[in-house]
């Protein structure tokens, strides 16, 4: 009976109905006749830490953490690696022997994206990060880390770019770090020296959002990366191709650190290829 129990995994976040990340785990698993369910958790931030302490008694195997929790399963979990350390957040929780283990994937997963669908290698690159939440953060981080030469950090806010800046200069010393305001025209002062730019804010996500910069940010040919993945086109990738810049969306991050995710559960080797076909026909059946 107990050779056949199911294990349990899932996404936290809110809200949840967006996320295809069910469908493409519960794809892996089926295609390695695995005997997994992943399930997605509407969760509130006020309930999300009780939550995460009951995942062992609850019998999961493991979970991802989305929007707004993953600062909270940082502070919540008991172990955390030099991943998770490095972008002071955590999307990735495994639990063994009741006990649970926090990391991040969204670094390494944006970092193979970059490089296996947009061809770019980040070592000796100036990028311009526009946000400095969560997601804007672990990636100025994670890249910096991986060889960047130079990372502009733009935000609203002064004091959430700073810190960034902070993190990097902490980890990456020899990178230059600079923290400006999110205002097109100062980030039209960059760009023309910049290589990437990536759109980490959650503009675009609500189709009547506004470009987080407009057309006259964006050099001719540099390289427009937006995390978003739903819609695939979201209006700064719009503005940004109408500039002539080349244009990547978020799905390919949402592949990589999915697949990570599920390896760090199951201990198996992702059929990307399965997942990535799952994904597409999620994003068909939403755009319905």
């Amino acid at each position: 009976m107990l050779k056949n129990k199911i294990k349990l995994t899932g996404v936290l976040g809110y809200p949840i109905k967006h996320s295809l990340s069910p469908a493409m785990h519960n794809a892996a698993f089926k295609h390695s006749k695995l005997n997994y369910a992943y399930l997605p958790f509407k969760v509130k931030p006020e309930e999300c830490a009780g939550l995460i302490k009951l995942l062992p008694e609850l019998g999961f195997t493991g979970v991802n953490i989305t929007v707004p929790h993953k600062q909270t399963a940082y502070r919540t979990v008991d172990f955390l690696t030099k991943d998770a350390r490095l972008s002071g957040a955590v999307n990735t929780i495994k639990v063994k022997n009741n006990k649970l283990y926090g990391t991040s994937t969204d670094g390494e997963g944006l970092f193979r994206s970059l490089n296996q669908d947009a061809g770019i290698n980040i070592k000796g690159k100036n990028i311009i990060i526009l946000g400095a939440g969560g997601a804007g953060r672990s990636a100025a981080v994670y890249l910096a880390v991986k060889g960047a030469k130079r990372i502009i950090v733009a935000n609203r806010s002064k004091k959430k770019a700073l810190f960034a800046v902070k993190l990097i200069k902490k980890y990456a010393p020899r990178v230059t770090a600079i923290s400006v305001p999110l205002d097109e025209n100062i980030i039209k002062s960059y760009s023309f020296t910049s290589d990437l730019i990536i759109n980490a804010t959650s503009l675009g996500l609500n189709k009547s959002d506004k470009p987080a910069i407009g057309k006259k940010a964006f050099k001719r040919g540099i390289i427009f990366y937006d995390m978003i993945y739903n819609p695939a086109l979201t209006s700064t990738m719009k503005v940004a191709k109408r500039a002539g810049a080349r244009v990547y969306g978020g799905i390919g991050m949402l592949l990589h650190q999915g697949a990570l995710s599920w390896e760090i559960w199951t201990g198996k080797k992702a059929p990307i290829r399965i997942m990535k076909k799952a994904l597409i026909r999620g994003l068909k059946k939403k755009k319905k």
